[in-house]
């Protein structure tokens, strides 16, 4: 009999996914495949994605070509196998779905409306729901005379296990960091989150997973609820503008010149529907004008 190391025994190994990066626009291509030049249709900008370095492994010093950005993500299915694989885990989610909400106060994230939100989704076996974090960091630390460079760090977490649990680290799905050195923009920060998002699309129509429970494999469904950021990240991740603009405010339709206002039967609630059909015109406009128009009209 052959003995199989335990961590090929239960892939538990990480999966990183690698690709190259545009440093303007943050569009990914193949390893195998990199254009010279990319050339923008909008504004018919060019981008280099290759650059020279020297090659320290060598005495010669001789330059070697590399592609100026990578751009790195840990593959979620993998990680969700390892996660789902440690003993006792399964036991702490399941004592979330017998959890009996209080009809007065809220005492977890289960006793919020917005948990319900979701229907039966949170409440049925085998069933997960995360948050999205995602927040911005230098990593040469922020000296006022040093070099500003900005990382984003992309995270997951599991809102089934116990609150005490769900920030330390075995626990924590770290997706991946932004490409440095500036963070990506309102409208190209698309380009960095969809591998997660595609990933989570998926799994959020099931797909047959292997727990310590289950080693042949279960269907398991998740889902996102809460985003977590700062009032500026959150804006960017979401798809609205920042909150100096004339639309300032992701929960109503108050303009600027309106900040002041007081009056609660003034405000108008965005509606989920209005904010989607917005965000479907702009992936559907064909020019950076029109982009920008209905950007500044309803602030998506």
């Amino acid at each position: 009999m052959m003995c199989v190391p335990p961590s090929q025994h239960f892939s538990l190994n990480s999966k990183i996914i690698r690709s190259i990066c545009c440093p303007n626009c943050y569009s990914k291509y193949s390893l195998n495949y990199l254009p010279e030049i990319l050339w923008s249709a909008r504004d018919g900008s060019q981008s280099t994605l290759w650059c020279q370095t020297l090659d320290n492994q060598i005495h010669l010093k001789c330059p070697r070509r590399v592609p100026c950005r990578m751009y790195s993500t840990q593959d979620f299915d993998t990680w969700l196998e390892f996660f789902l694989s440690r003993p006792g885990i399964e036991d702490l989610i399941d004592k979330l779905y017998n959890h009996n909400p209080s009809p007065n106060i809220m005492c977890t994230i289960c006793d919020s409306p917005a948990w319900h939100s979701l229907g039966s989704f949170t409440t049925t076996c085998s069933n997960l729901t995360f948050a999205y974090f995602i927040n911005w960091f230098n990593p040469l630390l922020n000296k006022i005379a040093g070099k500003t460079v900005s990382c984003g760090a992309i995270m997951l977490i599991c809102l089934n296990l116990p609150y005490e649990l769900q920030h330390l680290v075995e626990n924590t799905f770290f997706a991946d960091i932004t490409p440095p050195p500036k963070e990506p923009s309102v409208t190209t920060i698309t380009a960095v989150s969809d591998p997660i998002i595609d990933c989570l699309q998926a799994l959020f129509h099931s797909k047959i997973i292997r727990t310590h429970r289950h080693p042949d494999g279960i269907i398991k469904r998740v889902a996102v609820l809460p985003a977590i950021a700062d009032l500026m990240a959150i804006c960017k991740v979401l798809g609205f503008v920042g909150i100096k603009t004339h639309n300032f405010c992701l929960y109503c339709n108050l303009s600027h010149a309106e900040m002041d206002c007081l009056d609660l039967s003034y405000w108008r609630a965005c509606i989920g529907t209005n904010v989607r059909q917005a965000a479907i015109q702009w992936q559907q406009a064909q020019t950076k004008v029109k982009h920008n128009e209905i950007f500044n009209q309803h602030g998506v």
